[in-house]
């Protein structure tokens, strides 16, 4: 980004390195950076499936609060914390992450996809039968390791307890 100044161009970083010290600005290129990242690091411990269901909201005191929209996301997330902490220090050894907090989001974490036009349903969805509506939901799944872990999820939600 450029701004003009008495009749010359400048770029912000450079109007941003007079202002702060290298320390200061190394500091928020790493912040920038672990933002961006939550892909690439989610990838490496094995769960890539959740970069479109969860993002890194904040980084407070040592401790990045991930935000997922969906609680079986949460418990995923939760169940690979040690390999997560371990990439985000690996990756941003100078932000000094100490811990992970997970939480379900408030909001959406991207914008809504658009609504589905009529007449898009399978015949056994228009009947009313939820088989067919969930066995469309796994055959978009590429990853099968994240489709069997859904299989159980969802198994495990819909038994009845056992006394």
């Amino acid at each position: 980004m450029l701004i003009k100044g008495e009749g010359q161009m400048k770029k912000v970083g450079e109007i941003l390195s007079v202002l702060f010290d290298k320390e200061t600005l190394d500091k928020a290129r790493g912040y920038k950076g672990l933002f961006a990242s939550w892909e690439e690091v989610v990838k490496a411990c094995g769960v890539s499936g959740a970069a479109a269901h969860s993002r890194i909201a904040a980084l407070a005191r040592g401790v990045a609060r991930i935000e997922a929209d969906h609680p079986g996301w949460v418990q995923i997330l939760q169940a690979k914390q040690r390999p997560l902490l371990r990439e985000l220090g690996r990756c941003f050894p100078g932000l000094g992450i100490t811990g992970i907090a997970f939480r379900l989001s408030r909001s959406p974490l991207f914008p809504p996809e658009p609504p589905v036009s009529a007449g898009v349903l399978a015949p056994q969805e228009e009947a009313g039968e939820p088989e067919g509506i969930r066995a469309a939901l796994y055959e978009n799944i590429r990853d099968e390791d994240f489709k069997n872990i859904l299989k159980k999820l969802e198994q495990h939600l819909t038994d009845p307890p056992h006394p």
